[in-house]
């Protein structure tokens, strides 16, 4: 399926595989892989976005060690305002914030967002989770997911995304900078939850 996305340029997001999708490369030390695994879904997400909306090349582990620098994280995860000025200080302007379904998707067309939802999507979740939500396409979310269940899963319903999405997200605001105002990226075949 092809999906048009404004203003991200092509170079920076079309994908030959799943799992290439919107993933930075990343080797974690084995100093800092517990650590990642349990806590890697918010520094995974944002260099996801910096890469893509900057081409700069970001491991999580960079990320990971900003966020730990600035005491961003608790036993129950990253804290938001703090992942948001990390990103910031990539260039990006980034915001944490309780944003609404009708703010996210209203906002699409020139921010992503980073949400907090509850692992693999149950309804009535509660967050808990980070996801890296960029396009909206008629019913249907388009997002990268850090976890191994994300490494299949890409796309589904917005109905089910939201009931499970906690009303917290940073905002990433599209560059107004890049070189192509819009672009197509390949997902390969239905990859609903």
């Amino acid at each position: 399926m092809l999906y048009k996305v404004q203003r991200v340029p092509q170079s920076r997001i079309a994908v030959t595989s799943q799992s290439e999708f919107f993933r930075p490369s990343c080797n974690p030390t084995e100093a800092l892989y517990a650590d990642i695994e349990q806590r890697g879904c918010g520094p995974c997400c944002a260099a996801s976005a910096i890469q893509a909306l900057t081409g700069q090349k970001v491991s999580v582990e960079d990320i990971f060690e900003d966020v730990s620098h600035k005491l961003g994280f608790t036993e129950k995860g990253t804290v938001h305002h703090v992942l948001a000025e990390v990103i910031s200080g990539y260039g990006l302007r980034a915001q944490a914030a309780a944003f609404g379904r009708d703010a996210i998707h209203m906002s699409l067309p020139e921010a992503v967002f980073i949400c907090s939802v509850t692992y693999k999507f149950p309804p009535q979740g509660a967050g808990g989770h980070l996801v890296f939500l960029h396009a909206q396409v008629g019913s249907e979310v388009i997002f990268m997911d850090p976890s191994g269940w994300g490494l299949k899963h890409s796309i589904l319903p917005a109905d089910r995304f939201f009931s499970s999405y906690s009303g917290r997200a940073i905002r990433i605001d599209l560059p107004k900078n890049l070189p192509n105002e819009s672009c197509c990226f390949k997902t390969p075949g239905k990859n609903h939850g």
